[in-house]
């Protein structure tokens, strides 16, 4: 018989593809289940065995397909209303709020349920976060009696959670982004890897030199520099906005990868210079940082500007 089970992957969550990160409990195993059903978690983390059975916290991943908040918390409701009637579940609290400035809701139940070893007393508190036009769904479960002593690390876990698209997004997550800067293909540990979302699909892997190039000058310049590490966190608000939808167009269409990789090689190229030189204070990057600035305005916009005047001179 074929194992389901994934691997057990590092506390500090990434996930490019699901949109989000978060910081699980250390020493919870975190998984990605095997999704069967709709209803099946993106990702597990299982915390230590208790009398009753571990707690857990789990994210859900749901394309809202246009629906609002208070249209989900409506459809919610209804899909718990069997269980409510029949006496297994409470609603104990619900709280309509916003987080990182979107809508999110709250609520928290308690269950029921008679299992061949007697009854189960189960607590529930779950929050729904609609961004970007997904709703994410981020659930702790846990026996009743031990519910308020692994409370705090729910707590914790919602509190570093954030979408990677969310440059706005909590202090943990800013602190990532500085700290990766040109990256968004986050390495599993949560630590400073992977490459630039549009030259890794340009190069077909994390692992092309010309990644490989543009992470060496991100985590052995530009951020040993107060200046540097300023100057990427703003870059990043604007690099977040327009990346993936290039990242996936590249995937879906070779001319237009071919057309971005002819393109970015002279970007690359001056980037390079930053390899070979020796960068001991603030006023260096500043230096070498514009004087790159100006070197890409002339390859970019001056040169084919003088190239496009000559031409109408000749047609003239």
């Amino acid at each position: 018989m074929t194992s389901t089970m994934s691997p057990t992957l590092s506390s500090d969550y990434s996930n490019e593809k699901l949109g989000f990160s978060a910081k699980f409990p250390d020493g919870w195993m975190v998984q990605e289940p095997q999704k069967t059903t709709s209803g099946t978690p993106d990702v597990a983390a299982v915390g230590p065995q208790t009398d009753d059975f571990p707690p857990t916290i789990t994210v859900t991943v749901l394309d809202s397909n246009g629906l609002s908040m208070d249209e989900r918390i409506t459809q919610g409701k209804q899909a718990l209303e069997p269980v409510i009637e029949a006496g297994q579940l409470e609603i104990l609290s619900e709280e309509k709020t916003k987080i990182d400035g979107n809508d999110a809701f709250t609520i928290q139940t308690k269950g029921v349920f008679e299992t061949s070893s007697g009854t189960l007393n189960v607590k529930f508190k779950e929050t729904t976060i609609l961004s970007s036009g997904k709703f994410y769904i981020i659930t702790f479960a846990s026996s009743e009696k031990d519910f308020d002593t692994f409370l705090p690390d729910y707590k914790n876990t919602l509190n570093s959670f954030g979408t990677l698209d969310d440059s706005e997004s909590n202090g943990d997550i800013i602190t990532r982004e500085m700290e990766e800067t040109i990256s968004t293909e986050v390495s599993p540990s949560g630590e400073n890897g992977g490459g630039c979302l549009i030259a890794t699909a340009t190069f077909g892997s994390e692992l092309a030199p010309q990644v490989q190039m543009l992470r060496e000058i991100r985590d052995n310049t530009v951020l040993n520099t107060a200046s540097g590490t300023s100057f990427m966190v703003g870059f990043n608000q604007f690099y977040y906005s327009f990346s993936p939808a290039i990242a996936d167009l590249e995937r879906e269409n070779e001319m237009f990868k071919e057309t971005v990789k002819l393109a970015i090689t002279p970007l690359l190229t001056s980037l390079s210079i930053l390899n070979y030189v020796d960068i001991d204070s603030e006023e260096e990057m500043l230096g070498y940082g514009i004087g790159i600035i100006l070197l890409n305005l002339g390859m970019y916009l001056v040169f084919p500007a003088l190239i496009i005047q000559r031409i109408r001179k000749t047609i003239h």
